[in-house]
């Protein structure tokens, strides 16, 4: 340290920096990815290995193809409905088959029965590849799809007619795909006739659905509903096809029009989802789940699973069996992200044991998943390894991409323009291992089709658009970019964004374009990449590793709002990571009361600067409002001057029944970190009881930050499982699915009872709760059992399941130990197995101390000794010492000046002061006034080291306590005058009234402003109750001074130094 001497009884000052531990909001970091086990084996490198595929070609081709009005019989892929249903009188519109040669709807008779799902799809891709429909070739073919649009019902149908035998009829997914495809066509031609209105009822009429099923409880149950009545249609449940399709268009609306009351629906279809324990993927729409949770987790503050919605996409469907995602090879073609039917092998059964059959419209759609990496860029690998394996396979739908012996008709259209057409669907038929076929003409004898229909299907080619929109190939072999905007509807989409995934074993550089100088940020590893980049840079992406580039003009100004990364104000990326504070999105912060000058936002304003302050002590409660049900595990409060040191935590999901979580006893300022077990919560709430400093006038909070579950909570993950039984499946009979953290993978046991399975924890450890998700076939009866050597098995709970699927999370009584934990099955709930997607093991919840950077703490704070430097007379029994009982000898000196030295337990780089409190006589209340106060910063190591002015002779207590309310004290300190120990009072005086300081609050750097924190002034009981030790101090209008030293360095200071005990936190 430098010092500086002033002159004459001037102070000794000491240069010290006045600044806060340098404690920030939580910026954004690196996001850890997210998979999926069933993704993660989707091949590096699928075959056969080929350049990504011009999917933009293809569209346009496609659309050249099919917008051709040439007659050609039974193959006219284009003709003119007169009749223009739901259409203004006079009006004209079109109509397409939805196979090659299907005679349905030619003629007069098949007026109206065009399908939404083809034709609005087809102008929405060709839009989306820069084709302008409005006006191709003299036509509006945008304005002739409003004959898909029902005045009547205010939505739009699949077909024009409403005839109960019009294709789509009574089917919730045909109506939910033509509203959303309307909507997407709305975000690419916004100022056509009407299109405001109609997609304002659109919208009015799905919010309308949710909330005659039950608002924020709909229940989506159902095969179809009645728009005209308001009413569900029971049957097969297509309800997850409307709820994801009605939360696009509301989320859209939302955006659009600003309408509240959308984005309440959005979230009510959501939720909806959320709440369902089966798997509701029936056709295509829930395809759209994950991006849309994405996006409303990231700007609307929600905390949906998008994991979940992924496991969906992968398979197991509860309402449509064996649909989902393929994987493997068929023939020397990797199929795996293709999508369709896991378990039908199509019109011809399958060949070679291979099961499977892929449609090409439920394929073409997947890129619609993309933006979820642009939401939540933990999902980037896994979107580009999904995209990378679609790009490959979607390929062999089309004809001249596969030999004679791998399609249905030869070599027949190989060459033929109508090759642009895919076929229907794929299977792994025939004796190539692979075939393009469809339904058509093998299923369809009773679809009236006509006898020249073939399987290249228009209804799923229209659709190819989505894939030229999103895939495009780069400069690297294998190396595939995802536009993350292309497909994001109504989004702000303010910068150029895109995906990279290097799926290789070497790094690669890509080489990336840009429109206009610019800066390269990746959200991945939130880091700005390149910058004043003109036409293109080379980037480099590490081996099996992706990127999320936003292109953003060159020496954009970067920043942070909450969880939001902004350029020029604008958001580009979003921090998901577990260990992000959700605080600091959250709706509201409120307290029971506070102090003038203050605010509860105070706490997650991301400034740590600011505090908030009750106004008053006693139970104190500070609340915050997440904006919506989250998974929470943690919570982080950086104290203020006035801490607390007995405080609770509960969480509640509706603000009205709180549980609770935690109950701390012993903190003691600084940061206090508390853990649980993960819980869904939309509300989590401190109460503090017992403030650090006795008698504190009130609590102070800088920052208090909430964060979910980063898997480090459970103590099963990846551990070694194993179980009495396995099935025989090779996807359901690792006992290990149930703890590898894919929530899509499961154990499954053989039947019969009982059944168990087991987790090693590697050590014995405190266990405080047990979460068991449970699939279908989940147990009636089980049991929770602990071991410490895996051998001698005693129960510690006790479970009774009514319902599956379901997850439960069972506590277990205090103190349980265990190295071995399992579920013990007794009776089933169903007559098949045991199955569980996950099984995890916590322990209870706990609380730790640390700096508020969290780094380690040194408690307890300790006021060590108090010495003086220049001795005059030594008092009898100077000695200070305590005695077993924890009273106190009285001893003193005449000194100069004093020294206080305060070993350890500050928070490092800390504005603190010491603070001289004398009893007032002229008091009723028997608390102490402030003689004098001391300022000054703590060193890096938490110590320091202060000089001032000694109060007036009298009795003391002196306490110390830093910026983030780490304090401690010692009482009886007697001041004497010079020369006369007496003044000071003997061990049996009784305290001198408050005496008046001689001069302002010094501090060992003039001009310092005080550190901040509450304005109270502290307060402390009587003597008796803070007693440790006393000291008799003179006074002689000279300086006192206060050393901070390491712990030990007090006794160095010889027959001088007078030590006390810790008083205090």
């Amino acid at each position: 340290m430098n010092k500086v001497v002033r002159s004459g009884a001037a102070l000794l000052a000491i240069s010290m920096s006045f600044a806060l531990t340098p404690v920030t909001a939580m910026a954004a970091t690196a996001q850890e990815q997210i998979g999926n086990a069933t993704v993660d084996n989707f091949p590096n490198s699928p075959s056969p290995s080929s350049s990504s595929f011009d999917w933009a070609q293809r569209a346009k081709d496609y659309d050249s193809y099919v917008y051709d009005w040439s007659d050609r019989g039974s193959f006219t892929t284009i003709s003119t409905d007169a009749s223009a249903l739901n259409m203004p009188a006079g009006s004209v519109t079109y109509k397409m088959p939805a196979y090659y040669g299907d005679t349905r709807v030619q003629g007069t008779s098949g007026n109206g029965n065009q399908e939404a799902v083809n034709e609005i799809a087809s102008v929405v891709g060709a839009s989306l590849v820069g084709i302008d429909k409005s006006k191709q070739n003299g036509q509006d073919y945008v304005d002739m799809l409003r004959t898909f649009y029902h005045p009547d019902l205010g939505v739009a149908k699949n077909s024009p007619s409403s005839a109960s035998s019009a294709p789509g009829s009574d089917s919730i997914w045909y109506t939910t795909v033509a509203n959303v495809l309307y909507y997407m066509l709305g975000s690419q031609y916004p100022d056509v006739t009407d299109m405001n209105s109609m997609l304002k009822s659109i919208a009015n009429q799905y919010y309308e659905m949710l909330d005659s099923l039950g608002g924020a409880n709909a229940n989506i149950t159902m095969q179809d509903y009645d728009f005209a009545t308001h009413t569900a249609v029971s049957g097969r449940n297509e309800g997850g096809e409307a709820a994801a399709g009605a939360a696009a268009i509301l989320l859209w609306a939302h955006a659009k029009f600003n309408d509240a009351k959308y984005l309440q629906g959005a979230e009510w279809a959501m939720e909806a989802l959320e709440r369902s324990n089966q798997n509701l993927y029936y056709e295509v729409v829930p395809v759209l789940a994950p991006y849309i949770a994405a996006r409303m987790n990231a700007e609307d503050g929600t905390d949906y699973d998008i994991s979940k919605y992924i496991g969906w996409m992968i398979g197991g469907s509860n309402v449509r069996s064996g649909w989902g995602t393929l994987t493997g090879n068929w023939g020397g073609i990797d199929v795996s992200g293709l999508v369709g039917s896991q378990t039908d092998g199509g019109p011809e059964g399958g060949t070679n044991g291979n099961k499977g059959y892929a449609f090409a419209m439920n394929s073409f759609a997947m890129p619609l998943i993309a933006a979820t990496a642009k939401y939540d860029s933990r999902y980037a690998s896994l979107i580009g390894r999904w995209m990378l394996n679609i790009d490959n396979a979607s390929r062999y739908f089309y004809a001249d991409q596969l030999t004679a012996s791998q399609q249905y008709y030869g070599s027949k259209y190989i060459n033929d323009p109508a090759h642009v057409i895919a076929y229907e669907g794929l299977t792994s038929s025939g004796s190539a291992g692979i075939k393009a076929m469809g339904d058509v003409p093998e299923r369809s004898g009773s679809w009236g089709v006509g006898g020249d229909a073939t399987s290249l299907g228009l209804y799923g080619s229209s659709w190819v658009g989505f894939m030229g929109a999103a895939l495009h190939g780069t400069n690297v072999s294998g190396v595939l970019r995802t536009d993350l905007n292309a497909l994001d509807f109504f989004g702000s989409n303010p910068y150029p964004t895109s995906l990279y995934y290097n799926p290789n074993s070497t790094a690669a550089s890509v080489k990336v374009s840009v429109d206009s100088v610019s800066d390269l940020y990746d959200s991945v590893s939130n880091s700005v990449v390149a910058r004043n980049v003109s036409e293109s840079a080379n980037i480099q992406i590490p081996a099996g590793e992706s990127m999320v580039l936003v292109q953003v003009p060159a020496g954009a100004t970067q920043s942070t709002k909450g969880s939001e990364t902004l350029f020029d104000g604008k958001a580009v990326a979003w921090d998901r990571g577990s260990n992000r504070d959700l605080a600091l999105d959250a709706a509201q912060i409120s307290a029971t009361s506070t102090a003038e000058n203050s605010s509860a936002s105070a706490v997650n304003d991301g400034d740590i600067d600011t505090a908030w302050m009750s106004d008053g002590a006693g139970s104190q409660s500070l609340t915050v409002d997440l904006g919506a049900s989250k998974v929470i595990a943690h919570l982080s409060i950086v104290w203020g001057e006035e801490a607390a040191s007995e405080f609770s935590v509960e969480t509640s999901a509706d603000g009205l029944n709180w549980n609770e979580q935690e109950q701390v006893t012993d903190a003691s300022g600084g940061r206090t970190a508390v853990s649980f077990a993960p819980t869904n919560a939309r509300y989590a709430r401190i109460t503090m009881t017992k403030p650090v400093i006795p008698d504190a006038n009130g609590y102070s909070i800088r920052s208090l930050s909430v964060s979910g579950a980063d898997g480090s909570e459970d103590l099963a993950l990846h551990s070694v499982t194993k179980s009495s039984s396995t099935s025989s499946s090779s996807t359901t009979g690792n006992p290990s699915n149930a703890t590898d953290g894919d929530p899509t993978t499961r154990w499954e046991s053989s039947t019969g009872d009982p059944q168990w399975l087991e987790v090693d924890l590697g050590k014995e450890r405190a266990v405080g709760s047990v979460s068991v998700s449970w699939e279908t076939a989940a147990a009636k009866h089980y049991e929770i059992q602990v071991s410490s050597d895996g051998e001698a098995w005693r129960s510690v709970a006790a479970v009774t399941n009514a319902t599956s699927p379901i997850t439960v999370s069972t506590d277990l009584p205090s103190g349980t130990e265990a190295r071995y934990v399992r579920i013990y099955g007794t009776s089933r709930l169903t007559t098949y197995a045991y199955s569980v997607f996950a099984f995890n093991v916590y322990a209870p919840a706990n609380s730790q101390t640390t700096n508020p950077d969290s780094t380690a703490a040194t408690r307890p704070t300790e006021i060590v000794s108090m010495r003086s430097d220049s001795q005059v007379a030594a008092m009898p029994n100077q000695a200070l010492k305590s005695d077993p009982s924890g009273a106190s000898r009285k001893g003193g000196i005449i000194a100069k000046t004093t020294t206080v030295v305060l070993a350890k337990g500050l928070t490092p780089s800390s504005e603190m002061k010491a603070v001289w409190l004398a009893h007032s006589s002229e008091r009723s209340d028997s608390q102490y006034v402030t003689a004098e106060t001391w300022k000054g910063t703590t060193t890096k190591e938490g110590t320091i080291e202060m000089k001032g002015f000694s109060p007036n002779p009298g009795i003391y207590t002196v306490r110390v306590t830093d910026a983030y309310g780490a304090s401690a004290s010692v009482t009886d300190v007697r001041v004497a005058a010079k020369g006369n120990p007496d003044d000071s009072g003997s061990s049996t005086s009784e305290p001198s009234s408050a005496p008046v300081p001689p001069s302002p609050s010094s501090s060992s750097k003039p001009g310092v402003t005080a550190s901040s924190g509450s304005p109270h002034t502290p307060a402390v009981n009587s003597t008796e109750s803070q007693k440790t030790g006393t000291t008799g101090l003179a006074h002689s209008g000279a300086s006192i001074m206060i050393f901070v030293l390491i712990a030990g360095l007090g006794l160095a200071l010889g027959s001088l130094a007078l030590m006390v005990r810790k008083s205090g936190r």
